[in-house]
């Protein structure tokens, strides 16, 4: 009689709601995302196909992907000459001299963004 590999306990839905997100953002395949993240391919296309089925049908209209990002700025941000800019992303912090731009700003957050989170 063969013996049977005990099974791991099964993951939460809010951390499955974390990979799923964390694999749009990626920009991967789901098997590479899948193995980058230590889950099973099977497993990713299951949640990913689960949650985006529910947010179908929570909503009559497609709902946009929407992303905050907090942006801090010292008292002088808005005068001329000067003012510190801080960007928090997650588990990240930038600070800033100057104000970027703001295109330069929206590639940078979807750069952290893409950061494997698993």
């Amino acid at each position: 009689m063969a013996r049977r590999r005990p099974r791991r306990p099964a993951r939460p839905r809010e951390q499955w709601i974390d990979i799923v997100r964390g694999f749009e953002a990626s920009g991967l395949s789901q098997p590479e995302y899948a193995e980058q993240c230590g889950v099973g391919a099977d497993a990713l296309r299951y949640w990913v196909g689960k949650l985006r089925h529910e947010m179908q049908v929570s909503s009559l209209a497609p709902v946009p992907q929407i992303e905050f990002v907090e942006v801090l700025a010292d008292g002088g941000a808005h005068r001329r000459d000067g003012g510190r800019l801080t960007v928090r992303v997650d588990d990240l912090s930038m600070e800033f001299e100057s104000t970027p731009s703001p295109s330069w700003m929206v590639e940078l957050v979807r750069g952290l963004r893409r950061r494997v989170t698993c």
